[in-house]
């Protein structure tokens, strides 16, 4: 897991491949409505100076999972986009949303400083997207109610990321 590049006109690219200990990742959210998971692990040498970190995961019901570091100074905040793989994000996410007592009991960490609402919400896209990325179940039966439109622009895309 590491700090991307930054996108946009004038973004700092400074810190672009700095990678972050997931083991200081506190697994308790800082929000009650968004998972924003406090981070006291090492930092980049000029934001060393700080009055606190946080790691801000975003579920979202398209299966995709955003990452992303916010740092506070004062009333500034500064983000950077954090790269992680689906196994890294996988790692901390089972972690916060259930407490593994063994003999594969998981049940729900009701405990995770989201409110009750907030945690069905995210715990629900956070299943769905596990069970496609991670485990790979239901990627066939998805691709075979596809139109034939939409498996062409599949077909396209494929193609793109093994040529890329």
């Amino acid at each position: 897991m590491h700090i991307k590049d930054a996108l946009g006109k004038g973004c700092k690219t400074d810190f672009a491949g700095f990678e972050l200990d997931a083991s200081k990742i506190e697994l308790h959210s800082a929000h009650k409505r968004e998972i924003h998971l406090p981070y006291s692990g090492p930092l980049p040498d000029a934001l060393q100076d700080n009055d606190g970190a946080v790691i801000s995961i975003m579920p979202t019901v398209n299966l995709r999972i955003s990452v992303s570091l916010t740092v506070t100074k004062g009333k500034a905040k500064t983000r950077y986009r954090i790269a992680a793989t689906p196994q890294e994000i996988n790692d901390i996410l089972f972690r916060f949303f259930f407490v593994d007592k063994g003999d594969n009991s998981c049940p729900t960490n009701w405990d995770c400083g989201l409110n009750h609402y907030w945690i069905g919400h995210y715990k629900s896209s956070y299943t769905h997207w596990k069970r496609f990325v991670v485990e790979g179940h239901g990627m066939m039966e998805l691709v075979d109610q596809l139109s034939p439109d939409a498996l062409g622009r599949l077909e396209r895309h494929i193609a793109d990321k093994k040529a890329a």
